[in-house]
């Protein structure tokens, strides 16, 4: 559990006796899901950056469930108290059902900040991209598989032929599936019972007409240049004299050498910021002309 969330679930366990509490994803935001008088109820997380989610979470219990009932309510243990406990008892049975050294050595709930995009790769599917940070692949070695649950949620689950590719700075698994394509845009993930479960809200997508959409980033970096107007006038002869030829185009001198690497390193950075955002990358040709490579489906 993250601080707001364990926050919550302590106050739910001393001021309410609740127990059997756990979190769940839920639509935008996780929930929390809980066990009071015998009855179980579910509590929606909100934001917590924002300083009033605790207190705002207070009241909503309260509504819900109504002033603390003081014979049930349960104090606040020490440190010392659950040591010499600890160490006085011969067998604990936790909910799941392990021994106590490793119900104490239990790793936290897993989360990620990922990119998501989806392209096209025909006339009716589309590669959906799952950016992670890097050492996915350390952690999930094994082939998985990637399911659409609904409009907004993913499973990455064991046992699939799907592989996390490592990079230098993230780690990326790939799927076909029939969904509109949506560019670069930040979803959530966590891991529950070694399955990863993607939140993806509808709202929050970025979303394109077209599969190359390096192009409108580079359209905007560089602007057209202006048209220079003409001001010679029409080009009438006057009465009675021949038509003057026009001159011919004066040629352009050839650039500099420190002008040609200025140009040269603000394409490169521009080149890599498009790569950074798309599956696009630059490729130089035998002929050593250098184009934009489509992905490769893999």
């Amino acid at each position: 559990m993250r601080k707001h969330q364990r926050e919550v679930a302590d106050y739910l366990r001393d001021e309410y006796g609740a127990n059997d509490i756990r979190i769940e994803p839920g639509g935008k935001h996780p929930k929390l899901v809980f066990n009071y008088q015998d009855k179980e109820h579910s509590l929606p997380l909100g934001n917590p950056s924002d300083y009033r989610a605790i207190k705002n979470l207070h009241t909503d219990l309260k509504k819900k469930l109504g002033e603390p009932i003081t014979d049930t309510r349960r104090q606040a243990r020490k440190l010392e108290d659950m040591m010499a406990e600890l160490n006085s008892s011969t067998s604990i049975t936790p909910r799941i059902s392990l021994p106590a050294q490793i119900e104490e050595s239990a790793p936290a709930t897993k989360t990620w900040t990922l990119r998501m995009s989806a392209y096209k790769s025909s006339k009716s599917t589309s590669v959906v991209w799952f950016i992670f940070p890097k050492g996915m692949m350390n952690e999930y070695p094994n082939g998985m598989k990637i399911e659409r649950l609904d409009d907004e949620h993913w499973k990455i689950s064991p046992g699939g032929t799907k592989q996390f590719h490592e990079y230098a700075n993230h780690a990326r698994i790939i799927y076909n599936d029939r969904i509109p394509v949506f560019g670069s845009c930040k979803a959530e993930a966590i891991e529950e019972a070694g399955e990863i479960l993607v939140f993806l809200a509808k709202d929050n997508r970025r979303m394109v007409n077209s599969p190359a959409p390096f192009a409108e980033i580079a359209n905007r970096k560089s602007a057209p240049t202006p048209a220079i107007p003409d001001t010679r006038g029409p080009k009438l002869p006057h009465e009675g004299m021949p038509i003057a030829p026009e001159s011919p185009p004066q040629p352009v001198p050839p650039m500099s050498g420190l002008a040609m690497e200025i140009q040269m390193r603000s394409f490169i950075k521009g080149a890599r910021e498009i790569e950074a955002m798309t599956p696009y990358r630059v490729t130089r040709m035998p002929d050593g002309r250098l184009v934009w490579q489509a992905p490769v489906i893999e």
